[in-house]
């Protein structure tokens, strides 16, 4: 289907950004698939049993999140899927695919009254602009964004599913590789570091 490109963000999320390298480089996600998909929300992956329930992390067990108001869940962010409770990250993961038109017109009034969070302005306008999932911020880890090929993204997230998600055809990763990430190779680099909320 194609390929897509990720900044890490080990500034904000080291243990995150170390476990999946480490997965990565020994060959632990080759040959696994994208085992939960949901069009207009995420693609799951990163199971390295590919049952959809090994979550081993690479030193084995589970680890803590990490949380910070520079990595939010933006359309293109790479996070850690966790057991559904806190510090329970393993090997799974996700990348956000919810485009703009999917956030729910009411999504900030829901936030604060159902979750008790107030957004800045600056973080609804990044929302409003790019998309994503706001109602998963400071739940799951965000260690990474898709910064070229979100196209691969969406192509993944539109292929058919069964009632739990899972593609009817095997969408499988076949390895992932490391380069050092620069400024210049992200089109939106500029733009994205013009908006984004101050520390």
């Amino acid at each position: 289907m194609g390929e897509f490109r990720v900044r890490f963000f080990p500034e904000v999320a080291p243990l995150a950004v170390e476990n999946f390298k480490n997965l990565a480089s020994s060959g632990r996600y080759n040959n696994t698939i994208f085992f939960r998909v949901i069009n207009n929300f995420m693609i799951q992956g990163g199971d390295t049993t590919n049952t959809g329930s090994g979550f081993d992390s690479y030193a084995g067990g589970t680890f803590a999140d990490e949380f910070s108001e520079q990595a939010l869940h933006l359309r293109g962010a790479l996070c850690m899927a966790n057991q559904g409770t806190p510090n329970t990250n393993g090997c799974q993961f996700y990348v956000v695919q919810a485009p703009q038109e999917a956030l729910v017109s009411n999504i900030w009034t829901q936030l604060r009254e159902k979750m008790d969070r107030v957004y800045p302005d600056a973080v609804k306008a990044l929302y409003q602009t790019y998309g994503g999932c706001p109602w998963l911020d400071f739940s799951y880890t965000v260690f990474g964004q898709v910064y070229q090929g979100m196209e691969t993204v969406d192509a993944i997230a539109s292929v058919s599913t069964n009632e739990q998600d899972k593609p009817d055809t095997d969408v499988v990763i076949q390895s992932i590789t490391f380069s050092t990430y620069t400024a210049a190779q992200d089109p939106a680099a500029a733009s994205s570091a013009a908006s984004a909320p101050a520390a």
